[in-house]
């Protein structure tokens, strides 16, 4: 696991991640339970699977401006 930094602060337990060609962060999973402070409120990221059945796909995906 690693930890990651972006503009919602740190994230950490990062088992996987993603980056556009520029090296910015595009999509992440996260295996620890997160509080983003974002301009609309708190975020917490989807961190374990509770074996819901759902749609693929991952927790936190960034746009390439890093929001």
């Amino acid at each position: 696991m690693k930890d990651v930094d972006t503009r919602y602060g740190v994230l950490k337990g990062v088992s996987y991640l993603d980056r556009y060609q520029d090296g910015a962060l595009r999509n992440c999973v996260l295996t620890e339970y997160q509080e983003l402070l974002t301009t609309v409120g708190v975020l917490v990221p989807l961190f374990q699977d509770n074996e819901v059945r759902r749609k693929t796909g991952k927790p936190i995906t960034f746009h390439p401006n890093g929001f």
